[in-house]
């Protein structure tokens, strides 16, 4: 956001350049790091498969750095064709090259390779991008210095929480493999990413809009803000849960069918992983907002804090019951617990009526109830497995359809 809001090109081309600067020595400090741990790791327990997927987070949280870079001189030019095609660009190739690399290799190692991979092609062509707007030219150490300063939430807040969102994303696979669940793994991982996939090229869409209402200001535009964000989270809320609870209930035969009976089994993690996918519809699109109220250290404290408690649960369960569902399992409750967290957060810092949240989180909770009673009342009244699924495929359909009335006539009612 400095760079979108600097007062000139050269300021905003200044902070650019200091970003990089910052990228670049976090890269280097990081890498050292992950040299001395594997030096130590290898000679004490020999080969150590975590190396892969540490590298493969580090490579990924510079490759959003540099595209998060990008984006916002797009968004200062007022691009915003641009910067959905780059987003856009970034989640859909990493999910191709993650299934591409995921079915070729083993151990779940093929996931990240193909994620990493996936990401440092858009964020190449972003660095391109960068460097050809004459971001390549030296800084001066006291201009170094002065944008530090005046934008220090850069480096002690921004670049933090990227690397840390990345490898949030990745230690459930770093537990399972060190615990040596590596079939788990790679099930768990290509589940993911085919779930993932739709769900973050929807956030991208979303997002891009309610980042250019949130730019303006939040004090300016506070209530168109919150007018879109009260309305889409009614749209997913009302559209979203029973086609969510529909997949989850029937993925294994969905997987299996697209996939093949190799991958027999991949159903039971995603069922796990489809809720927090679900939640990640309600909160990957609101995020900039703590960046648009300059309070990154809001969700870098709540991000650590979470990522602790996540760590250790995944670890104790990993350790206790060493049965890879369970892990599963506990990572999808700790995922929703944070997201719910979260969205709270998004409410509180956007100064968002609190009742409108109540109002979503009864309607959820609520929609899921309802819809996960009435279709386990399905599966368990009949025994054909194919007629069960086109039972629930009609009901699911069913719900939508009148779900989607139900905001039609609603929006007539508020516009008039």
């Amino acid at each position: 956001m400095s760079i979108v809001f600097a007062k000139s090109n050269r300021l905003a081309n200044l902070v650019g350049k200091v970003c990089l600067i910052n990228i670049a020595l976090v890269l280097v400090v990081c890498l050292v790091l992950l040299s001395l741990y594997l030096t130590v790791s290898t000679h004490f327990f020999g080969v150590d498969y975590d190396i892969i997927f540490l590298l493969s987070t580090l490579l990924s949280g510079v490759a959003i750095a540099l595209a998060n870079i990008e984006i916002n001189f797009r968004n200062r030019k007022g691009h915003y064709k641009e910067m959905s095609l780059i987003m856009i660009s970034q989640q859909f190739l990493s999910a191709v090259m993650k299934i591409l690399f995921g079915v070729g290799f083993s151990l779940g190692i093929g996931i990240y390779l193909g994620h990493t991979i996936g990401l440092v092609v858009v964020s190449s062509v972003c660095l391109y991008l960068l460097l050809k707007r004459s971001l390549k030219k030296s800084v001066r150490r006291a201009d170094y210095i002065a944008i530090l300063k005046k934008y220090k939430k850069l480096p002690l807040f921004n670049l933090p929480l990227t690397l840390l969102t990345s490898f949030s994303n990745g230690f459930l696979i770093i537990v399972l493999t060190s615990f040596e669940m590596f079939v788990a793994a790679g099930l768990v991982g290509l589940s993911r990413t085919l779930i993932n996939a739709p769900v973050g090229i929807v956030t991208r869409s979303i997002g891009k809009v309610f980042f250019e209402l949130a730019a303006k200001g939040l004090k300016k535009e506070h209530s168109t803000v919150e007018t879109f964000v009260d309305k889409m989270m009614d749209i997913i809320l009302l559209l979203g849960v029973a086609p969510a609870v529909f997949i989850s209930f029937h993925s294994e035969i969905f997987l299996v069918y697209f996939l093949g009976e190799d991958w027999v089994g991949v159903g039971a993690y995603a069922s796990f992983l489809i809720p927090v996918a679900f939640m990640l519809l309600l909160t990957g699109w609101p995020e900039r907002v703590f960046e648009v109220a300059n309070k990154q250290e809001v969700i870098l404290k709540y991000q650590v804090l979470c990522d602790s408690i996540t760590i250790l649960t995944l670890v104790v369960v990993s350790f206790l019951f060493k049965e890879p569902i369970y892990t599963v399992a506990s990572y999808s409750v700790c995922a929703v617990l944070y997201n719910l967290g979260y969205l709270y957060l998004v409410y509180k810092v956007g100064d968002f009526d609190m009742r409108g949240l109540q109002d979503k989180l009864f309607k959820l909770l609520l929609l899921c109830i309802v819809n996960v009673v009435v279709l386990y009342f399905i599966n368990f009244q009949i025994n054909s497995s194919s007629l069960s699924i086109v039972t629930s495929g009609f009901y699911m359909i069913t719900v939508t359809f009148f779900m989607l009335l139900a905001l039609i006539k609603k929006r007539k009612i508020s516009s008039e």
